[in-house]
């Protein structure tokens, strides 16, 4: 089964919103993003328009073999970090992906990954207000 994360008609939409204040002519507008699994997408927004915690930063990614750990730094806790893998070929909404939990140890998660090649693989992580951010993706040729 394929998961589609995101609705793709509704990002070929204008973002809903509503009008805050309806007593002066000048308009203002609060956006709600696309939700993510049902969760609104406004950590961005917080971060820069009302001083909120910043979006965690991915320092730095290493493979080693078939070890790969990603180095992190977040002012908030990671509650979790998933290793997401695929070894189709195709657009990459299509691919059937696998998911495996992965170890956090002081700012750092660190997987095996599988053995088939080729293989394509990011790592997600989860912060404790369910905010997710990714490393870059990378291919593991045979």
């Amino acid at each position: 089964m394929t998961e589609t994360l995101w609705n793709l008609d509704r990002l070929r939409q204008p973002p809903s919103h509503t009008r805050a204040d309806q007593s002066t002519e000048l308009d203002s507008f609060f956006y709600e993003g696309e939700p993510y699994r049902g969760k609104p997408t406004r950590v961005f927004a917080d971060q820069h328009l009302l001083g909120g915690a910043p979006l965690p930063v991915i320092q730095e990614r290493r493979r080693t073999g078939n070890r790969v750990a990603v180095r992190f730094d977040s002012a908030l806790p990671v509650a979790r970090a998933e290793l997401h893998s695929t070894t189709d070929m195709g657009p990459i909404n299509q691919r059937n992906w696998q998911t495996i939990p992965v170890p956090l140890e002081r700012g750092t998660a660190v997987a095996t990954l599988p053995s088939a090649r080729p293989l394509l693989y990011f790592v997600n992580l989860t912060d404790v207000r369910g905010a997710i951010f990714s490393s870059e993706h990378e291919e593991v040729k045979p």
